[in-house]
Order: structure tokens, then sequence, then C-alpha cells
């Protein structure tokens, strides 16, 4: 997931498990947009822990900086697919 404010490119990249059982109505990802900021939330899947045990949700946060913003859709693929964004 990504999100482009001010040049500034926020990208959130996480390993998503689609089958497995997730909460909030089976989603991975959810995003929030207030009137002073949005929020972009992963979410790993349900899971039961056990005493002594844990799990494991990692998410890898990267910059690019001096992004223009794309102003159609071909625009937002040639940004997106060079950082594996589009699948």
């Amino acid at each position: 997931m990504a999100y482009l404010r001010q040049g500034v490119l926020f990208v959130k990249r996480f390993a998503p498990r689609p089958v497995e059982q997730h909460p909030d109505f089976g989603c991975n990802a959810e995003f929030y947009c207030g009137d002073r900021f949005i929020e972009m939330e992963s979410l790993g899947p349900l899971a039961r822990v056990g005493i002594g045990e844990s799990v494991e949700h990692v998410e890898t946060w990267e910059l690019h900086a001096g992004v223009d913003a794309p102003q159609t859709l071909e625009g937002v693929r040639r940004l997106a697919e060079p950082l594996g964004l589009m699948r």
C-alpha cells in the first residue's frame, strides 16, 4: 500500500496471507481518511496464541522523495510498477 503527499511517497509492504481468516470482514488492509490524517493499517490473520507462543506480522516502510503526482491511471502505473506495487 502507498500514499503520496507533497512529493513524498510512503510505501508500506507486508506479506498478505489471503487464504487465512482475518478480522474486520476478512480484510488484510484498512485505510482511514480523516480531516487531518490518513491511516494505512495492515492486518495479519487471526491466530490463537498460547502461553509461551508468539506470532509475528512484519511491515517494511519506505520513503521516496521528489515524486510527482500522476495525473492519469497510466501515470499511476508508471510510478507503481518499478516499485513492485502493481499485481
